[in-house]
């Protein structure tokens, strides 16, 4: 994952340097042999599971002393289906967004969240919002949620910690253009939606036209 994540960035017209962030030796070893930088190891108060993801870039920006215009993506290596051209959209569209504004993949949900279920024990569960009792599912707003794929700011957003749900500009992506991994459920997911690609280029090659389409003034 963390190799093909690497080779993605290698491949972005918009990326000069890739800088793995870790507390171990071992995959710190590792993304040098696949070209990346490991100019430090991570420290541990940054490496816990309630270590939040700003705090980990500024890190990086203040060890590596960038400059407040400098362009900053945060590129997670847990989704298979990163591509190039998409990461660089990111950039184009953030070099023409308004100040603070964080540029990120978003994708909407297969069935709307306001008619969700809250599971209260193994024999009892309740509607969540029970004002959208009796409404039909496709009358109800389309909502969205993150793709965890990457998230470009400049650095002054980062370094200023501005919330990274505060001011998103979006590229919207298919459901199948994505998959975050964090269970084998979606490493599952992941690999029926990454044979999907490997058996339809074209068709993916398309998707990501039309995409890029979408944005002119990029």
């Amino acid at each position: 994952m963390l190799s093909r994540t690497i080779d993605t960035l290698k491949a972005c017209e918009f990326v000069d340097r890739i800088i793995v962030s870790t507390d171990s030796q071992k995959y710190a070893d590792f993304a040098l042999k696949c070209g990346a930088e490991v100019p430090f190891l991570r420290s541990a108060s940054l490496a816990s599971d309630s270590s939040n993801t700003i705090d980990v870039v500024v890190d990086v920006i203040d060890r590596i002393r960038l400059s407040a215009n400098d362009t900053v993506a945060c590129v997670y290596a847990t989704n298979p289906l990163l591509d190039s051209r998409i990461i660089d959209l990111g950039n184009r569209l953030l070099t023409k967004s308004s100040a603070n504004s964080y540029v990120t993949p978003i994708v909407k949900y297969g069935f709307p969240p306001q008619r969700s279920i809250s599971v209260k024990n193994q024999d009892q569960a309740t509607m969540t919002n029970p004002e959208f009792m009796y409404e039909h599912s496709q009358n109800l707003a389309p909502l969205f949620h993150e793709s965890a794929q990457f998230w470009w700011a400049y650095a002054a957003t980062w370094i200023a910690k501005v919330g990274m749900q505060e001011n998103i500009v979006p590229i919207i992506l298919k459901e199948w253009m994505q998959q975050d991994i964090d269970t084998i459920d979606d490493w599952i997911t992941a690999e029926a939606k990454f044979d999907h690609k490997a058996r339809f280029p074209d068709t993916w090659d398309q998707e990501i036209a039309n995409l890029i389409s979408k944005y002119p003034h990029a």
